[in-house]
């Protein structure tokens, strides 16, 4: 996807995000596409810590290449963000229109990298996410030849007290 529009101010750190071994953040900041009534959440890549600040990087283009992703629910152990303090530990559409005071959608858009880009943010190769139910699907199926094996015995044992009459 390729969109053209506006950044604007200001930036999210997401925290806790390596690049090739490396500490540092992932960049959020909200898009505005031209002629749409509300923005969008971009994750537009990695910086090391010296580049956290938007002085120290070069200006964003106007356009926009990346692919739509939804926000996957955080884990049991996950931190929560604590917007007061700047601290975004992981992406919530929802949360950032709270505290930047803008409408948002509810996905964000997760930056390709460009060939004629600037070096930061670093913008991470888009992979897929596929669903994977593999457990569940596995501790199914053993449940279900469980409950035939038990039905099974039971059968067995009815038949066989059946023959002794």
């Amino acid at each position: 996807m390729t969109l053209e529009g506006r950044w604007e101010a200001p930036e999210l750190l997401l925290q806790n995000r390596t690049w090739n071994g490396r500490a540092g953040f992932d960049l959020l900041a909200s898009f505005r596409p031209t002629g749409a009534a509300g923005s969008v959440l971009v994750n537009r890549g990695w910086v090391e810590p010296a580049r956290r600040a938007p002085d120290t990087r070069p200006p964003p283009r106007t356009t926009l290449e990346g692919v739509v992703r939804f926000p996957s629910p955080p884990g049991r152990f996950a931190v929560d963000n604590d917007p007061a303090r700047g601290m975004w530990f992981q992406i919530d559409p929802e949360a950032a229109a709270a505290h930047l005071g803008r409408p948002l959608a509810p996905f964000y858009i997760q930056a390709s990298p460009v060939a004629d880009a600037p070096d930061w943010p670093r913008a991470r190769p888009p992979e897929p996410r596929f669903r994977n139910d593999h457990l569940q699907y596995a501790l199914t199926w053993f449940a279900l030849a469980g409950a035939v094996a038990i039905l099974y015995l039971v059968w067995r044992r009815r038949a066989g007290r059946e023959q002794v009459r």
